[in-house]
């Protein structure tokens, strides 16, 4: 991992106004968390180390391998580290990135148009990894309370909207375009989701 970001999840700190209120007047808020770059080495990842002993279905090793849609990197994820994604990068054969969350990753998959690899942790949150960094977005009905945490996702064809879902209840997100790109432009779309009170970079309706 020398030369892999390695992208750790961390708390954000609740200090705004409208935080403090709610929480005098006994409402509930929603941790939010940010991606810090952990540029510490060596770095150490705590696997879970399975008893054979107890039987049952162990899951243990890589459970999942996805090629991204333009075919230079990998997403993986081991079963005894499920909070962390492994990005591979065919191109130089090197690890490219690790994403490190503070949940265990509930699903993973890339955007058909572009290499952008989109994450669920069962929570009210979405993560993202591109090439050029990664980002945090809020889920709007989840953070509300309005349903259960996402467990499930799914891109469309054209890479601007997403499917979230759990066993219950499902929300449409669409990622917002750049002012001034063209329809359909490679790269277009504005990563900048870290979490707002609105959640102003994607729209959402829930089903």
């Amino acid at each position: 991992t020398s030369r892999a970001v390695v992208y750790e999840e961390a708390d954000l700190q609740l200090q705004d106004p409208d935080t403090a209120i709610a929480l005098e007047l006994g409402g509930v808020v929603v941790q939010h968390t940010k991606y810090n770059i952990v540029n510490q080495r060596p770095v150490y990842l705590d696997f879970c180390k399975m008893d054979p002993k107890k039987g049952g279905n162990v899951k243990v090793g890589v459970g999942t391998c996805i090629f991204s849609t333009c075919g230079r990197y990998i997403a993986s994820k081991c079963e005894n580290l499920n909070t962390v994604a492994w990005i591979w990068d065919l191109e130089t054969l090197r690890l490219a990135a690790l994403v490190v969350h503070k949940n265990g990753i509930k699903q993973l998959k890339w955007d058909p148009g572009q290499p952008r690899l989109a994450m669920v942790t069962g929570g009210a949150a979405l993560y993202f990894w591109t090439p050029v960094g990664c980002v945090i977005g809020r889920i709007p009905p989840v953070a509300r309370g309005n349903m259960s945490g996402i467990t499930d996702l799914c891109w469309n064809q054209k890479s601007r909207v997403l499917l979230l879902n759990n066993k219950e209840s499902a929300v449409i997100c669409r990622l917002k375009q750049n002012e001034g790109s063209k329809d359909g432009e490679e790269g277009s779309d504005d990563l900048d989701l870290e979490p707002t009170k609105e959640f102003s970079d994607t729209s959402s309706s829930t089903t």
